[in-house]
């Protein structure tokens, strides 16, 4: 089995997620950050998982763009999602408008993979939006392993 793992990834933290679901994946995982390359066909994988961060209720516009574009053609794979973001109390609502019913409902899998904040890897205004909104002052990280595996083991 093949799968391909797309994902977004702009600080690191789910670039750090992906590659640990990568170690953990039976058969061939071809990782692609939509942040920086354009994906492969679909044709040569029986699997997708697709993953973002999540940046003011929003997913990476890269990773929205995939889906939707590869919507009709991901109804015919075996398909994981997932989020990555610190707001723990919105992760359902956030995945719920994250990806497409359909998607998600045809999805073997849907899980959070935890946060991390790494303060000098962010910009000014986002330091702040993390200080006051998050109430969080320092580097924190927090990746959810055993959810990684849960994908991991459903989309064998």
């Amino acid at each position: 089995m093949k799968t391909l793992i797309v994902y977004g990834s702009k600080h690191g933290c789910t670039e750090k997620c992906v590659g640990i679901l990568k170690e953990k994946m039976s058969g061939e995982a071809v990782a692609v950050n939509l942040e920086k390359e354009q994906s492969p066909d679909l044709e040569g994988f029986s699997a997708v998982v697709i993953g973002s961060p999540v940046y003011a209720g929003q997913i990476k516009k890269p990773v929205a763009a995939f889906i939707q574009s590869q919507l009709d053609a991901l109804q015919q794979k075996r398909v994981g999602l997932f989020l990555v973001g610190g707001n723990l109390e919105q992760m359902e609502t956030q995945m719920n408008t994250a990806f497409p019913e359909t998607l998600r409902k045809h999805a073997l899998a849907t899980e959070h993979f935890g946060y991390a904040y790494d303060f000098k890897k962010l910009n000014f205004f986002e330091r702040k939006i993390i200080q006051v909104i998050g109430k969080v002052k320092n580097d924190q990280e927090n990746i959810e392993t055993g959810n990684i595996e849960k994908m991991a083991d459903a989309i064998r």
